[in-house]
């Protein structure tokens, strides 16, 4: 079984006109093909606007009968390198290993 990820910068609170065009016209054209294809979003954005540009790409999904594959986290990524969200969740595991080092407090919380 065959499933898509569709992902974008985000810019002005919405996806990049690029793959906006991309998804209507797959939509128009291929969008018999697409149903009960498992699909999933990723934006990345500097600082705010990710919530409705991962919204608008999510509209796409249930019109062409699409199932959504969803996430609690993974599908926002904030910063302008992918080397910033690289260090941050580096840092956050760094957190995790030393209080289960230290105490086994870390112990019943799962790893982000």
């Amino acid at each position: 079984m065959s499933g898509f990820v569709f992902g974008s910068p985000v810019h002005y609170a919405a996806p990049c006109g690029n793959i906006m065009s991309f998804m209507s016209r797959l939509s128009y054209c291929a969008g018999r093909y697409l149903t009960n294809k498992p699909a999933a979003s990723v934006v990345s954005c500097r600082r705010g606007g990710a919530t409705g540009a991962l919204d608008t790409l999510n509209k796409f999904y249930p019109i062409n009968g699409m199932p959504m594959v969803p996430s609690q986290y993974w599908n926002m990524v904030h910063g302008s390198k992918p080397e910033e969200e690289l260090a941050r969740w580096r840092k956050t595991r760094d957190e995790w290993l030393r209080r289960l080092e230290v105490g086994g407090t870390a112990e019943k919380e799962t790893l982000p």
